[in-house]
């Protein structure tokens, strides 16, 4: 997340970084789930995904206006930050396939 990401070429704080972090976090421990279960019925997709879901949702929330105010203020509007940004959706959708690949190819073989 180094560099010049937004139109006005400021780098971004700390806080950018750490919720991209954190998100990835989240989604590779699911994806891990989904590759270590062996018998997958509604209930496991379903709690995965209300999983992910829920993370988001509370982050979204952790970040509007009244709220952020009260938690901290340098938080307010930085995960909308992270979501209009290019340089963070690939790294939230390629970095945990990335990680996971060694798992897929031990399960495979």
């Amino acid at each position: 997340m180094r560099g010049a990401i937004d139109p006005t070429g400021l780098t971004p704080e700390h806080w950018l970084t750490s919720s991209v972090a954190f998100t990835v976090i989240i989604i590779t421990i699911v994806l891990k789930l989904f590759i270590e279960t062996n018998f997958w019925n509604w209930l496991s997709i379903a709690t995965g995904l209300i999983c992910i879901v829920l993370y988001a949702a509370t982050v979204l929330v952790l970040n509007a206006h009244p709220i952020s105010i009260l938690i901290q203020p340098e938080i307010e509007n930085q995960y909308w930050i992270m979501l209009m940004t290019g340089k963070a959706w690939i790294i939230i959708i390629l970095l945990p396939l990335v990680v996971l690949i060694p798992d897929m190819c031990f399960m495979m073989f």
